[in-house]
């Protein structure tokens, strides 16, 4: 939580060491899902961002809330297509999720737009 919490850092090699470190993580414990899903409100994109990696990680059914309000509300278009990402790496996807993936299918953006068709496809 201390690495991630350092990606708001104003020091660009803290920053730069919080990522490798993060990279370094491929499957963080379900028991910290909580602690990585208030991460989700942070103002600072790059710690959303990685919440968002984080999260999909952990690949939990208590991992979709906070990406579906990410995907629906952030105003980062980077963001939006991260949370849908991660969503991807979800097995059982709940109807609120399933809505907000159709609703970014329907995006302006192409990316999102793509991210979030393929996740749809793989549920039927």
């Amino acid at each position: 939580m201390q690495i991630l919490a350092s990606l708001a850092s104003e020091d660009e090699e803290v920053r730069a060491y919080a990522n490798d470190c993060l990279e370094q993580i491929e499957q963080p414990s379900h028991v910290l899902a909580s602690k990585i899903a208030l991460q989700c409100e942070d103002p600072h994109v790059p710690v959303v961002n990685w919440a968002c990696k984080l999260l999909g990680r952990i690949g939990t059914t208590d991992c979709q809330l906070p990406l579906v309000k990410v995907l629906k509300n952030h105003e980062s278009m980077g963001i939006k297509q991260q949370a849908a990402l991660s969503l991807s790496n979800i097995p059982q996807l709940q109807a609120d999720a399933i809505d907000a993936l159709a609703t970014a299918a329907r995006s302006t953006d192409p990316r999102l737009q793509r991210i979030a068709q393929q996740t749809l496809n793989t549920l039927s």
